[in-house]
């Protein structure tokens, strides 16, 4: 008997084994939630035995690099958190993190640093010019991290990840790294959202600790958020050496900023502007909404930047919506070789050249209206090199406080605006022009100077035209004398 049992149990074995190398008994699918307990990173602090569902190096340590070995090796949706606030300093033999491959919850938010608020988790690339965190997967979320010392800080290459949020312990601190801050990239990138972080600025929120760009979205990467619908959600987005955001090449379409603080500190009021421009759309681009209200999205602020707020440069069809864009170092926006681009409803002021500068013959269909531009260096809107055909600007033959009238193109839009000098400070309404070119408005004008631009059925606006100062009348008393 003992024989018989003995000769079934090796077969079973062995068809047991048979089956498991074939593939016929599945591995079990499971799904871990790690705790990262000691900052270390050397040549022993890699998983000992990835997929086993602990996270141990060759010392008995779960390192943040260990972890992510072993939640890479299992199926589902795991979590990494920290014990302690730690300060992580990559080896430099050991070189880049394993990119994160499976759907993974990075979480430092409950040792987020209540007192100074600020990350308890610092993890330093130690200036080597390495990847951060690579997401090589989707639905993936990081929270609550000081990155610094990389190249990239952190690529994003699938869909739907998170980066950062607007709960306490959520914000990602990424700063001080010679690439980019976040890169989003390539056609499967679309869907993300990066929310309520500090990009470019120290630690502290008051001064610069650039990134070469801030955020760049590139590759045809499509329909991103940057930040949200309110202000907590926005991202502070300065300091930076070249651009704080950049959007970039054909098909990198429908991508959304809205309730960023784009130059600006997250406290005091030092002067972090990025370099480069605020925002920069170039190469190809269309449907990018920066602010603007379709979809809930609100407006950024964009100002203190080193060269423009707004650069569109050879992308179309694009919105500036709802933004305030202020004492930017050049144009607040600037449209060049790029056609059907809107700019509307927006405070353009103080910039130091032009408001809304319009250049090149292929720069044409890009329709400004209803903004509130004031004070700036240059004009108010600036056509050059055929930039929106030139378009003639209109002519005011009378203003009063309760209404105006002029010529301009025949069937062209006129908009109407008060302002102390010649731009554009208060939007008032708009009138129709006439097939022989006339039109006329009748309701209340605040002046004491008024201007108007054309807008043409091919969406072209023009300059503004010269102001014309509104005219009161004045009614003197009648006194009657006895006789």
């Amino acid at each position: 008997m003992k024989i018989f049992r003995s000769r079934w149990w090796g077969l079973i074995l062995a068809v047991s084994l048979v089956l498991g190398l074939a593939g016929g008994i599945p591995t079990p699918v499971k799904a871990a939630s790690l705790v990262v307990d000691d900052s270390a990173d050397d040549a022993n602090a890699h998983d000992w035995l990835p997929g086993n569902g602990v996270c141990s190096d060759a010392l008995g340590r779960c390192t943040l690099r260990a972890a992510v070995e072993e939640t890479n090796a299992l199926a589902g949706a795991d979590t990494i958190t920290f014990a302690n606030s730690m300060y992580i300093l990559l080896d430099t033999t050991e070189g880049q993190l394993p990119a994160i491959t499976d759907q993974l919850r990075l979480d430092a938010s409950s040792v987020w640093d209540t007192a100074d608020n600020r990350p308890g988790v610092t993890v330093n690339g130690g200036n080597q010019g390495l990847p951060g965190l690579d997401l090589l997967a989707s639905n993936c979320e990081v929270y609550g991290l000081f990155l610094f010392g990389f190249g990239d800080a952190i690529s994003v290459y699938y869909p739907s990840n998170t980066i950062g949020g607007t709960l306490q312990g959520w914000r990602n601190v990424i700063a001080g790294n010679s690439g980019r801050g976040v890169f989003i990239y390539g056609t499967s990138a679309h869907h993300n959202v990066v929310r309520g972080n500090w990009i470019g600025l120290s630690i502290t929120g008051d001064s610069k600790q650039p990134n070469y760009n801030g955020v760049v979205i590139a590759g045809g990467a499509y329909e991103n958020t940057l930040g949200g619908d309110t202000y907590g959600q926005g991202n502070y987005i300065s300091g930076n050496t070249n651009a704080g955001v950049e959007i970039a090449g054909d098909n990198t379409d429908g991508n959304r900023l809205g309730a960023n603080f784009i130059g600006t500190p997250a406290v005091g009021s030092s002067n972090v502007g990025n370099g480069a421009a605020g925002v920069a759309i170039h190469h190809g681009p269309r449907y990018t909404q920066i602010g603007g209200s379709v979809g809930g999205v609100t407006g950024n602020l964009i100002g203190y930047n080193g060269q423009e707020g707004v650069l569109i440069w050879d992308a179309h069809s694009n919105w500036v919506e709802v933004n305030i864009i202020i004492s930017n170092q050049t144009e607040g926006v600037y449209v060049t070789g790029g056609a059907g681009n809107q700019v509307l409803r927006n405070t353009i002021a103080g910039n130091m050249s032009n408001g809304v500068l319009v250049a090149g013959a292929a720069a044409t269909g890009n329709s400004i209206l209803a903004n509130s531009i004031v004070a700036n260096g240059g004009k108010g809107i600036e056509l050059v090199n055929g930039g929106n055909t030139e378009l003639a600007a209109p002519t005011i033959t009378m203003a009063s406080a309760s209404g105006a009238a002029g010529t301009g193109c025949a069937f062209c839009v006129i908009n109407l605006f008060s302002d102390t000098t010649d731009e554009g400070e208060t939007y008032e309404d708009f009138a129709n022009v006439d097939g022989n070119g006339n039109w006329s408005y009748a309701g209340a004008l605040t002046g004491p100077h008024v201007t108007a631009t054309n807008t043409d059925a091919g969406n072209n606006t023009s300059e503004f035209s010269a102001p014309k100062t509104i005219q009161f009348s004045l009614y003197l008393p009648l006194i009657l004398r006895s006789p």
